[in-house]
């Protein structure tokens, strides 16, 4: 679901996921990072930098949450 918002919210402000350059991931458990690069590569078709961070203390209704997402928009 994560990265389904992630392309929406890109989506409207006239960019997408091919056009992403950072990212960094936060997972509650780094037992689901094999799960989380499955459904990334599925949605991130290029190669941004990026880093995958095991972080206890996330929200407790996550599991996985993106920040510093930095993309760019195609000037027309």
């Amino acid at each position: 679901m994560v990265f389904s918002n992630l392309k929406k919210a890109l989506e409207s402000i006239g960019s997408n996921l091919n056009r992403v350059v950072n990212m960094i991931i936060f997972l509650k458990n780094m037992d689901y990072w094999g799960k989380m690069n499955a459904v990334y590569r599925e949605f991130v078709k290029s190669c941004p930098t990026r880093a995958a961070i095991g972080i206890q203390n996330l929200n407790k209704t996550y599991q996985t949450e993106i920040v510093n997402v930095i993309a760019y928009k195609v000037a027309k």
